[in-house]
Formats: structure tokens, C-alpha cells, sequence
């Protein structure tokens, strides 16, 4: 029985050892599927096995490299990674539904513009169930209107076009950690509100000068960050964060404007990280009544500000906590230490 096993594998020249050990690599995988390598072995650094895939440059035509992605029916990798793409979209549905990939990177592909052919299934077709986790970062000429297609195509069945898709329900989608960075054409966050499993969202780097969202959508989200983002000057929420929203990082940006509304839907948060905000305007009057407080001021992490003048350099908070404590002066000219953290 094991030498039939073992035919059957060698005939069909698949990239990976057969059903037992879906995570070891076939011997030669770079004849199996041409511009990729595989390694399967044991990660020191992460405390765990992994087979990763990684496909580089010399992949081929996008219809060929769909052909030769299809050997991976049937098999599990934990990373697939694309560098250097050669063509200016990738291939569609080049998975089968019983390829399982834990995570996709797609990274410093320059000619590429999208996620494969306009109005198909995309490239993440038959994922929905498997794919955890998506990082695309410095694909620089990636076009506005293919974000919302990777919804869709996890979520397919239908095309890009098809209004709710024909296929697997949106809950059959597994996606919970989502990283888009150094796309600097990128600043809609409104093309992933589909995406309701997420819980970890990264939007480093990108081209957002004003963040203006409700974020009731993303149920699930835990964590949000849009550091290293210099283009970033308002921060704005119209709608109360997430219940499971807890972690935010706006740091690295160019904040100089956080409304009152935000503020205070901000502090049901436990952690904000507002450094390396140079213009961040700390003026007293912008914060809701009760908001200087002992425990606030640690929330707002490494935050300094900008303006007005007599804050400059200061430790955020500390400001308005120093001026809540000169404005609290009772009629004897003592100070009122019930009011400093009022």
C-alpha cells in the first residue's frame, strides 16, 4: 500500500510529500512549480514547524503560473509569498478548495495592479476557509478599486461584480489579521468593512492625510494601527469604537487635530500610542469634561505636544492637568487636590 502512495505522488509530480506528511516539500520543488522554492522545517524563532512556499520573478505568465499553483491540491502550507510578481495582475483562482494557506504575503511587486482579471473570482478564490492572515505591503501601483475585491474572493462562489457573490456565506471566511503597508495610494478603509473577522488591522505606512470612519463595522477588531503614516494630520471617529476594540497605534503620524468626539470614544480604549505626533494640539478646551484623570494620562502613551504654546514639549495630559490644578483654586488661594484628577 505504501509503494501505491508513493506512485501515485511521483506521477503526479506535486510539490510536496503525499497525504501523511502534507508539510513536507518534494524533493525538487522548483521543477514542480518554476520561480518558487519550498522549505518545510522547523522555525527556532517561532517555536514551530512551518512549510513555506515563496515564488519570486521568474514565475511566468500569469495563466501559467495559475497551471502550476494547482499542484498544490490537495496540500497545506502555513506561508505562501510572492516577491518581485513580473506581471501587472495576478492570476484567478489558481487554489483549488482543497489547497488550505494559513497566510499569504505579497510584497515589492511594482508592475503589479490587481488581484487577478477584473470581474472574476480573484485570487484568494477557495481561501475563504483556510487564509488567517494577508500582508501586502509596498506594491506601490496596486489601483483604488481592487481592495474591496478581497472580500469578495474569499467569500466566493460569485465574482467581483456580483452583488453578495453565489457562494460561501460571509461567515465561512476566517481572515482575522490583515496587514497593508507602504501602499501609499491606499487611504479608503471603507473597502474592507466585508471583512467583519478581523481582529488585528495594520495600515502602516500608507496614504491617509485624514482618518475619518465609523468603525462599528469590524466587530471582531481588537487592535488597530496606523503608525508611520507622516501624511496623517486628523484622526477622527464619528461612531463609538468596537466593544473588542482595545489597542490603537497612532504613532510616527503628523496628528495635529483629535475632535472632542474622539476623545472621547477613545478612552473606553485601554492603550493609545499618540508619540512621535510633533504638532499634536493639546489644548484643554478640545477635551471632554472629566477626561484629565489620573488613569487617562496613562493610556495616551509617549504623547508630547505641539500646541498651544504653553504645552510645547509637554508630557500630553500633563498640561491641562496642570491647568485644571491652577483653575481649581479655592477662594483662600489653597488648592483644591480633589480637582486635579477631576
Amino acid at each position: 500500500m505504501f509503494v501505491k502512495v508513493a506512485l501515485v505522488c511521483i506521477l503526479a509530480a506535486c510539490p510536496f510529500v503525499c497525504e501523511g506528511a502534507r508539510y513536507g516539500c518534494y524533493a525538487n520543488p522548483t521543477s514542480a512549480i518554476p520561480g518558487c522554492s519550498c522549505t518545510s522545517q522547523w522555525v527556532a524563532t517561532d517555536y514551530v514547524y512551518k512549510t513555506v512556499v515563496t515564488c519570486q520573478g521568474t514565475v511566468g505568465a500569469a495563466s501559467d503560473f495559475k497551471d502550476n499553483l494547482r499542484k498544490l491540491d490537495g496540500y497545506k502550507v502555513d506561508d505562501f509569498i510572492i516577491t518581485a510578481y513580473p506581471n501587472t495582475r495576478l492570476p484567478e483562482e489558481p487554489f483549488t478548495d482543497k489547497t488550505e494557506i494559513k497566510r499569504i504575503i505579497i510584497q515589492n511587486s511594482p508592475k503589479l495592479e490587481g488581484f487577478g482579471p477584473k470581474g472574476g473570482k480573484g485570487f484568494f478564490a477557495n481561501l475563504g476557509k483556510s487564509l488567517k492572515s494577508l500582508v501586502v505591503a509596498n506594491n506601490p501601483a496596486i489601483r483604488d478599486d481592487e481592495w474591496a475585491t478581497i472580500a469578495t474572493s474569499l467569500a466566493n462562489g460569485g465574482t467581483a461584480d456580483d452583488e453578495g457573490g453565489t457562494g460561501k456565506a460571509a461567515g465561512d471566511v476566517v481572515l482575522n489579521n490583515l496587514v497593508i503597508q507602504k501602499q501609499t495610494l491606499f487611504d479608503d478603509l471603507d473597502a474592507f468593512t466585508a471583512l467583519t473577522t478581523l481582529e488585528i488591522l495594520v495600515l502602516r505606512g500608507n496614504g491617509f492625510t485624514s482618518f475619518k470612519y465609523d468603525l462599528s463595522a469590524f466587530t471582531n477588531l481588537q487592535v488597530l494601527d496606523l503608525s508611520e503614516t507622516p501624511a496623517l494630520k486628523k484622526f477622527e471617529l464619528s461612531a463609538a469604537l468596537p466593544a473588542n476594540l482595545k489597542t490603537i497605534f497612532l504613532s510616527g503620524g503628523s496628528i495635529e487635530t483629535i475632535t472632542t468626539a474622539s476623545w472621547t470614544f477613545l478612552v473606553v480604549a485601554d492603550f493609545i500610542d499618540l508619540s512621535k505626533n510633533a504638532n499634536l494640539d493639546c489644548n484643554c478646551d478640545n477635551l471632554p469634561t472629566g477626561f484629565v484623570s489620573e488613569e487617562n494620562e496613562k493610556k495616551f502613551l509617549g504623547a508630547t505636544c505641539g500646541k498651544p504654546d504653553a504645552a510645547k514639549a509637554k508630557a500630553f495630559g500633563s498640561f491641562c492637568v496642570q491647568t485644571d490644578y491652577f483653575m481649581s483654586m479655592a477662594a483662600d488661594g489653597k488648592p483644591q487636590m480633589s480637582r486635579l484628577y477631576s
